[in-house]
Protein backbone atom coordinates (compact mmCIF):
# COMPACT_ATOMS: atom_id res chain seq x y z
CA UNK A 1 0.00 0.00 0.00
CA UNK A 2 1.10 3.56 -0.64
CA UNK A 3 2.39 5.66 2.21
CA UNK A 4 -0.05 8.15 3.76
CA UNK A 5 0.52 11.34 5.68
CA UNK A 6 -0.11 10.67 9.33
CA UNK A 7 -2.64 13.50 9.71
CA UNK A 8 -4.60 12.18 6.72
CA UNK A 9 -4.55 8.63 8.08
CA UNK A 10 -5.99 9.83 11.39
CA UNK A 11 -8.68 11.90 9.69
CA UNK A 12 -9.60 9.02 7.34
CA UNK A 13 -10.35 6.84 10.37
CA UNK A 14 -12.91 9.39 11.57
CA UNK A 15 -10.99 9.87 14.79
CA UNK A 16 -10.33 13.55 14.16
CA UNK A 17 -10.34 16.22 11.47
CA UNK A 18 -6.97 16.94 9.88
CA UNK A 19 -6.65 20.06 12.03
CA UNK A 20 -7.52 18.09 15.19
CA UNK A 21 -5.10 15.33 14.13
CA UNK A 22 -2.33 17.91 13.72
CA UNK A 23 -3.09 19.19 17.24
CA UNK A 24 -2.95 15.65 18.70
CA UNK A 25 0.39 15.09 16.98
CA UNK A 26 1.81 18.42 18.23
CA UNK A 27 0.78 17.56 21.80
CA UNK A 28 2.66 14.24 21.58
CA UNK A 29 -0.45 12.06 21.87
CA UNK A 30 0.34 10.12 18.66
CA UNK A 31 2.98 7.40 18.34
CA UNK A 32 4.07 5.35 15.35
CA UNK A 33 5.69 2.02 16.16
CA UNK A 34 6.14 3.15 19.76
CA UNK A 35 7.90 6.46 19.07
CA UNK A 36 6.27 9.88 19.48
CA UNK A 37 5.68 11.76 16.25
CA UNK A 38 5.81 15.55 15.99
CA UNK A 39 4.75 16.16 12.38
CA UNK A 40 1.52 15.30 10.58
CA UNK A 41 3.41 15.28 7.31
CA UNK A 42 5.32 12.15 8.30
CA UNK A 43 4.48 9.30 5.93
CA UNK A 44 3.43 5.90 7.29
CA UNK A 45 2.36 2.59 5.79
CA UNK A 46 -1.10 2.02 7.32
CA UNK A 47 -0.86 -1.74 6.82
CA UNK A 48 2.45 -2.11 8.68
CA UNK A 49 2.81 0.78 11.12
CA UNK A 50 1.30 0.60 14.60
CA UNK A 51 -0.29 4.00 15.18
CA UNK A 52 -1.69 4.89 18.60
CA UNK A 53 -3.45 7.96 19.98
CA UNK A 54 -3.12 8.35 23.75
CA UNK A 55 -2.09 4.69 23.92
CA UNK A 56 -5.12 3.41 21.99
CA UNK A 57 -4.32 1.62 18.69
CA UNK A 58 -5.82 3.19 15.57
CA UNK A 59 -7.29 0.82 12.99
CA UNK A 60 -7.09 2.09 9.43
CA UNK A 61 -9.39 0.60 6.80
CA UNK A 62 -9.52 1.70 3.21
CA UNK A 63 -12.87 2.68 1.80
CA UNK A 64 -14.73 -0.03 -0.05
CA UNK A 65 -17.26 0.86 -2.73
CA UNK A 66 -20.23 -1.42 -3.27
CA UNK A 67 -22.49 -1.18 -6.29
CA UNK A 68 -26.12 -2.02 -5.72
CA UNK A 69 -29.13 -2.28 -7.96
CA UNK A 70 -31.80 -0.67 -5.79
CA UNK A 71 -35.24 -1.99 -6.64
CA UNK A 72 -38.30 0.26 -6.72
CA UNK A 73 -39.84 0.74 -3.30
CA UNK A 74 -36.51 0.69 -1.47
CA UNK A 75 -35.37 4.05 -0.15
CA UNK A 76 -31.83 5.41 -0.33
CA UNK A 77 -31.34 6.00 3.37
CA UNK A 78 -29.51 4.37 6.23
CA UNK A 79 -32.71 3.90 8.22
CA UNK A 80 -36.43 4.45 7.77
CA UNK A 81 -39.26 3.36 10.06
CA UNK A 82 -41.76 2.79 7.25
CA UNK A 83 -39.81 1.57 4.22
CA UNK A 84 -37.02 -0.89 3.44
CA UNK A 85 -33.69 0.84 2.91
CA UNK A 86 -30.72 0.12 0.66
CA UNK A 87 -28.80 -1.03 3.75
CA UNK A 88 -31.49 -3.66 4.40
CA UNK A 89 -30.41 -5.31 1.14
CA UNK A 90 -26.85 -5.89 2.36
CA UNK A 91 -25.72 -9.02 4.18
CA UNK A 92 -24.11 -8.67 7.62
CA UNK A 93 -20.72 -9.43 6.01
CA UNK A 94 -21.20 -6.61 3.48
CA UNK A 95 -22.25 -4.21 6.23
CA UNK A 96 -19.09 -5.05 8.19
CA UNK A 97 -16.86 -3.94 5.31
Amino acid sequence: MALLRLDKLLSDTGLASRREAADLIRRGAVTVDGRPVRSGSEKVDPEKAVVTVSGVPVEYRRYITLMLHKPAGVVSATEDRRERTALDLLTPQQRAL
